[in-house]
């Protein structure tokens, strides 16, 4: 029903049936959005050319948590909405009380001093993260459902000019990357 609502009302989402899955493969986990066909009783359905290699956009790297300094200076810049979320995510629920009541007493402290809330403390659970991209791929679609990709990799033994044809077809880039159009 919530898709079939989605569908008629598409000036809200021109597109309500993208959706992302992720794969684990020899490769480490993999992201793609694709469109999604069918909903059934037995599943979701979608269809895709294999191997799957394309998505708007794909990061491959290593991720790092963010030093809790960093992430409280993040979480002060939060908007009142945003920080009253992250708080009530971060609250042990024990089903004794509903979201309504436990977001009352938060929406009274913001509604009373909202600078004394913008004071408020960071949720322990609530953590940053950092991924340093070894590849970057773009997909750059049409409305006819065409397009390329753009794949861009980090080398640290390229030369810093775009003009730098590689074996591979890919152009060196700028600080070590290169990049490479694909196939569609």
């Amino acid at each position: 029903m919530w898709r079939d609502e989605a569908n008629t009302l598409s000036t809200l989402n021109p597109r309500p049936d993208v959706v992302t899955i992720a794969t684990l493969g020899e490769d480490g986990p993999s992201t793609q959005i694709v469109m999604l066909r069918d909903i059934s009783d037995t599943g979701f359905k979608f269809y895709v050319t294999t191997p799957v290699t394309k998505n708007l956009i794909t990061v491959h790297g290593i991720t790092e948590k963010i030093p809790v300094n960093e992430t409280k200076e993040l979480f002060k810049l939060e908007t009142p909405t945003s920080k009253i979320r992250l708080i009530l995510q971060s609250q042990k629920n024990d089903k004794k009380q509903n979201l309504s009541e436990r977001l009352q007493p938060l929406l009274d402290m913001y509604n009373q001093n909202p600078k004394q809330f913008h004071k408020q403390e960071m949720p322990s659970e609530w953590s940053g993260y950092i991924i340093k991209p070894k590849t970057l791929e773009f997909f750059q679609g049409t409305k006819a459902t065409l397009g390329q990709r753009i794949k861009f990799s980090k080398k640290s033994d390229v030369k810093n000019n775009s003009t730098n044809l590689l074996s591979d077809g890919a152009c060196g880039g700028e600080k070590g990357w290169i990049f490479q159009v694909m196939e569609p």
